[in-house]
């Protein structure tokens, strides 16, 4: 698989396909675009003061915002029930997928999804790729929230291999990673890993995780599109 560098996630799919017997389908969905902070808040000129001191602590900490918008809220004794309402918000599980089978993906139906280059919304795959009996069976993956950057790529890779011991990719999107298994799991052995990834914080991204323990699976977006200009690419692949 080290003909995989340089490959887009498209790219990258249909190679899993082929690598992974059992994968059955593809479940591909539309990423929407969650509210903004003030959308969820509704900011009145104390939320802009407090908005602006969690920003300078995100700046000084490279804290993930909604971590630093919590720290200030716990110290300023602002954490309300408006704001866990904004904290725990989790966009609604997609309930029209785009189904690809198997032997559609080999044929090369989702280099069809490059044309969604200048769509106002990008295409993410769902971590379920099929069923063996009653248990689903995942594609591990997991976002990663560190900026790119050489010394990150490093350390992406050595955490990726921690978690996934059966080898799998890293992408850059540009603005950070991501990393595909090429072991499938159960929903069992899925959560183990997610939770195991939350000791890799804030290299992890701790709210992904979060978010995907909640909804049962995983996913990842494969396209340009929704502001994104290019696809996610391999740039490593380990064992």
């Amino acid at each position: 698989m080290d003909n995989l560098i340089g490959v887009d996630a498209i790219e990258l799919w249909t190679a899993l396909v082929a690598r992974l017997p059992d994968v059955d389908k593809l479940h591909l969905f539309e990423l929407c675009k969650p509210p903004s902070v003030q959308e969820r808040i509704g900011f009145d000129e104390r939320w802009n003061a407090f908005r602006d001191h969690a920003e300078q602590v995100r700046a000084v900490h490279d804290a993930p915002f909604w971590d630093a918008l919590v720290m200030v809220a716990v110290q300023k004794g602002l954490l309300d029930e408006k704001l866990m309402d904004a904290v725990e918000f989790a966009a609604p599980t997609p309930d029209d997928f785009i189904e690809i089978t198997r032997s559609a993906a080999l044929s090369g139906a989702l280099t069809d999804l490059r044309r969604n280059a200048g769509s106002p919304k990008s295409i993410a795959v769902s971590s379920c790729v099929g069923k063996e009996g009653d248990e689903d069976k995942h594609v591990p993956m997991l976002d990663l929230r560190v900026r790119v950057s050489s010394q990150a790529r490093v350390a992406a890779v050595r955490i990726g291999r921690r978690l996934l011991p059966g080898g799998g990719v890293l992408l850059e999107s540009g603005r950070s990673y991501h990393l595909v298994g090429f072991t499938l799991m159960t929903r069992v052995t899925l959560h183990r890993f997610l939770a195991c990834a939350l000791l890799w914080c804030p290299v992890v991204d701790r709210l992904y995780v979060a978010h995907h323990l909640l909804r049962g699976w995983c996913s990842l977006r494969i396209t340009a599109g929704g502001g994104n200009e290019r696809p996610p690419r391999v740039v490593e692949v380990f064992g």
